[in-house]
Formats: C-alpha cells, sequence, structure tokens
C-alpha cells in the first residue's frame, strides 16, 4: 500500500477517538478577582485579574489566567471532590512547554474562590496566586437555608510561630454539606478552608482546618454563633509544619450588608483635585477646590476642604459598606462651628483612590450639604496632619523684601532687593528678580520638598539665556518666602541664585 493511502487510513481509524476526545464532559469554573503571577524565578511579575478553570469528567485539567487581552494556559489533570469545595491539581503543561507543578483549587458553587499553584519549567519556576471575588451574581455568597454566610467588621489577630497579624474583617461561612470558610482581612487577605459540625441553632458549632498557607495543620476551635448577626467570635488553634498557628477574631460591626466582592479598603489617605459645593440652608456658601481624606485604620475619619474662600475640617468615624465599596462617615466635629453632626458616603474607585464624597448634616439649626466630584490627584506644598483648620495648599504666590545676589558667569554678583515666587497648580513655577540691580524671570517646575514648608524647583526657562538650575524655596507657617536657593549653569558656567527676606529664621538643618 503507498505511504500516502497508509497514512489516510490511520488517519480515519483515529479520528473517532478524536472526535470522542472533544465530547468529554466538562464544567467551567470562572471568577473575577486579584492574582499574580509570578515567572522567571520570581523577577517576573504579572497581574491576573480573571480566571478560568475547566475540570473534565475523564480528571483533565485546563487553567486560564487572564488580564485585558492577555492569556496563559496550564494544563494538567486535577483529583478531588469539586462538591466538597476544593480539588488538587497536577501540572504538566505550563506556556506551552512541558512542566511539573502542584496546587490546589477552591470552588464556590460554578465560582472559582481561590487558585494556589506552584512549579517550574525549563525556563525557570512560576508561582501562582488568586483570590476571586462575587459579582452580585444569584450564586453570590448570600446564605441558604440552614448555612451561615456573614462579614462583620471587628479585632483579631492571627499568630504563626512568632509572628502576630492584625485583623480588622472577617467572613465566616458554614455551608449545609458541612464545609466551612473562613476569610480575614489584615495587612493581606487570609483564607481557610476546613469542617464544621454540630447545630446551628445552638451558641456555637466546632470548626476543624487541615491546611494553613499550603501546609498540612491541624487547626480546631470554635464559631459562636449569633442569630442577629450570624456569628459573634471564632477562635482556632493548633500545630502546622512551620510551627503552632492561632486565630482569634471578635466581631464588633453589625453583619454588613456586603460581602467582598468589591475593594477592600483598610486605610485610605489621598488628596484629590475635583469641583464640589458647600451649601449651608440650601445656599451655596463656597466652591471645594480640594479634598483630603483619611481613613484610619481604626475607623478615625478626617475630611479636610479647601474652598474658593475658606477652608473646613470635618472628624468621625468610618465603616465600610456596598459593593463599590462606599464608605459610611458619622462626623462628630467640624469646623462650620460647634455641634456640627453629619453622615455621607465616599465612593472608590479603587484600593487607595476616591472619585465621589457627600456628605450632609446639621451644624445647630441650620442644615449643611457638601458634594464633590475629584478629578485628579493633587500634590502639597505641605502635609496638612488631621489637627486643626486644613493647611491644604497647592499653589501660592509670595513676594518679599530681603537680601540676595544673582551670580552669573563672568560678571560681578548683582544684588537681589525683593524677589516674588509663584507656584501654580499645574506644578509650574515662576521666580521673579522685582527689585536689584537687575530684573529677570526663571520658569520651570516645582514639587513638594522632604518636609513641610520645603519646595524643590526646577528652573529651564525664561529672560535669562541659557540658564539651567535647580534649587530649594522654604516657607514660613504663614506660607510666605523665607528662603531661595537655585543653583545652576549658562551654557557650562556655573551660576547662582540666593535670597534670604527680612527677618527670616536661622536656616533649618
Amino acid at each position: 500500500m503507498p505511504r500516502s493511502a497508509a497514512a489516510l487510513t490511520i488517519l480515519l481509524a483515529l479520528l473517532p477517538a478524536a472526535l470522542g476526545a472533544q465530547q468529554v464532559a466538562r464544567t467551567i469554573y470562572v471568577a473575577d478577582g486579584e492574582g499574580r503571577l509570578l515567572t522567571g524565578d520570581g523577577v517576573a511579575a504579572q497581574e491576573i485579574t480573571r480566571v478560568e478553570a475547566t475540570l473534565y469528567q475523564n480528571g483533565g485539567l485546563e487553567l486560564g489566567l487572564f488580564k485585558g487581552r492577555n492569556r496563559w494556559v496550564f494544563m494538567g489533570t486535577w483529583s478531588g471532590d469539586p462538591v466538597a469545595g476544593s480539588v488538587g491539581l497536577r501540572l504538566d503543561e505550563a506556556f506551552d512547554r512541558a512542566a511539573d507543578g502542584t496546587g490546589r483549587l477552591y470552588l464556590d458553587r460554578t465560582a472559582v474562590e481561590r487558585l494556589r499553584f506552584s512549579g517550574g519549567n525549563r525556563d525557570g519556576r512560576f508561582e501562582f496566586s488568586f483570590e476571586g471575588r462575587t459579582s452580585g451574581r444569584d450564586d453570590g455568597p448570600a446564605a441558604g437555608p440552614g448555612e451561615v454566610a456573614t462579614t462583620r467588621n471587628g479585632e483579631g489577630t492571627i499568630t504563626a510561630d512568632t509572628t502576630v497579624v492584625q485583623v480588622t474583617r472577617a467572613r465566616v461561612r458554614l455551608y449545609r454539606n458541612g464545609r466551612a470558610q473562613l476569610r480575614m482581612w489584615g495587612t493581606e487577605l487570609y483564607t481557610v478552608d476546613g469542617r464544621w459540625t454540630g447545630n446551628l441553632d445552638a451558641a456555637s458549632v466546632r470548626l476543624s482546618v487541615p491546611e494553613w498557607d499550603d501546609d498540612e495543620a491541624d487547626l480546631r476551635g470554635t464559631v459562636s454563633l449569633s442569630r442577629r448577626n450570624g456569628w459573634d467570635r471564632v477562635v482556632l488553634e493548633g500545630p502546622t509544619d512551620h510551627g503552632p498557628v492561632k486565630i482569634d477574631f471578635t466581631g464588633r460591626s453589625v453583619a454588613l450588608e456586603y460581602d467582598d466582592s468589591g475593594p477592600l479598603v483598610t486605610s485610605v489617605e489621598k488628596t484629590m483635585r475635583g469641583t464640589g459645593t458647600l451649601m449651608v440652608n440650601g445656599v451655596a456658601r463656597d466652591q471645594a477646590v480640594l479634598v483630603r481624606v483619611h481613613l484610619k485604620r481604626n475607623w478615625e475619619a478626617v475630611v479636610q476642604v479647601q474652598g474658593a474662600k475658606e477652608r473646613f475640617a470635618f472628624a468621625g468615624t468610618w465603616l465600610q459598606r456596598g459593593q463599590e465599596p462606599k464608605l459610611s462617615l458619622d462626623l462628630t466635629s467640624g469646623s462650620l462651628g460647634g455641634g456640627t453632626t453629619g453622615t455621607g458616603t465616599l465612593e472608590m474607585s479603587g484600593e487607595e483612590r476616591w472619585r465621589t464624597l457627600t456628605l450632609t448634616g446639621r451644624q445647630g439649626s441650620a442644615s449643611w450639604a457638601l458634594t464633590f466630584r475629584a478629578t485628579d490627584g493633587a500634590r502639597l506644598l505641605f502635609d496638612p496632619g488631621d489637627e486643626g483648620t486644613p493647611a491644604l495648599v497647592a499653589e501660592l504666590t509670595t513676594e518679599k523684601a530681603g537680601t540676595g545676589t544673582l551670580a552669573l558667569p563672568n560678571q560681578a554678583p548683582r544684588a537681589v532687593r525683593k524677589l516674588r515666587v509663584a507656584l501654580k497648580p499645574g506644578q509650574d513655577a515662576e521666580v521673579t528678580i522685582v527689585e536689584g540691580d537687575t530684573t529677570a524671570t526663571l520658569t520651570g517646575r516645582w514639587q513638594p520638598g522632604e518636609r513641610p514648608g520645603r519646595v524643590e524647583l526646577t528652573l529651564t526657562g525664561g529672560t535669562l539665556k541659557s540658564f539651567r538650575g535647580a534649587g530649594k524655596l522654604d516657607l514660613d507657617d504663614a506660607l510666605g518666602l523665607v528662603r531661595l536657593t537655585i543653583e545652576g549653569r549658562v551654557v557650562t558656567l556655573r551660576s547662582k541664585l540666593e535670597f534670604t527676606a527680612q527677618g527670616a529664621p536661622p536656616p533649618r538643618r
């Protein structure tokens, strides 16, 4: 038989098997979330925002990791029972090359809840970790009959050997099939899976966890139940491969009305530029141009507002709610006057940046409201801190008389008797010699210095041709010019501008 005919016969014989392989039953688990893929022995890191896990009935496995239009594929096999909440993974292909790796996939109905794996191929080691989040689907984290699924703010610690981590939020999920999961938020996200036994109508149930941080463990403890909030306290402790671990968390807040479907906020200290209005008794009192929000880890909140005419400060507490999430502010004091109270929401656009702020409240017999929409982050001349009226300063013009010199190449130093400095919102800078043996203007850029009251200047243009220089500007508490030093060059020759305002204190070191 000719070789081509023999090949065709073999192909036709294999075709039914190949078609059958494509028809193997499969289940696809999908989730958006936060993940990190380390490759090249940990040299390169890639953010992952979506995972698709395909489990074939014959034990085959395909993992798809996504970031935007980019996709990375890992192949192998799985073992275990998906209904129990997790399966073990064995990887034999990564980045289209033969590989050797292991891991574990945690499942919640049809979603990927967690994924961990590590291994290597001829290109080096790789490691992946992923935490999925729900998105408000019907199969989300709400508790069904005979289940508990509740998130609460509170206080607790995770003690692993001699390391202690503070925890500020926890979620307990007790499933009807006996599976249990504890998720805790501290400096990072911690998740453990195990089993629970007992009766949900009792005061507590028993909890056992066989794994900690991908190592074998024997953690045992209890979950104290609450009819109002689902649970009140979780205590777990026991040995692991790397020393003893103890978890102790007590819920302090009511049961939150959301799970972890949005970014978790643990603290925020961010000043944003934008547009807004402060209303008092329905009349516009000021336009807000700059707002600083400081949400502390101890649930204290400070909001500082710079208006076109005035500056205001509010203080109180905060609590994260909602899927955005939104943050509720319980304001207890403010510079609008004594007895200022109010509440509001802060809409986040990420874990550190925020988008809109809305506050309403009372000041004596008057009502007030503040709405603000942020456009971009602002860099401040001063770190305003949290005490008193905020010194939110992103621009200024200061002019002072004093003594100074302008030294140019091949010329005698020229006296400078008055100087004006303008720092503009876009961080453009302008230094003008107003009075002296000469007048001149230097232009460039500014940025906050290494301490409050100091500004760094880089000057690249102006009326002094070919002048390029950099230096420091010092300001007093009233934002007045104290001292300016610019060292630079005209072409290749050194030049210098020095100035000290009248009555200036000695230089700070």
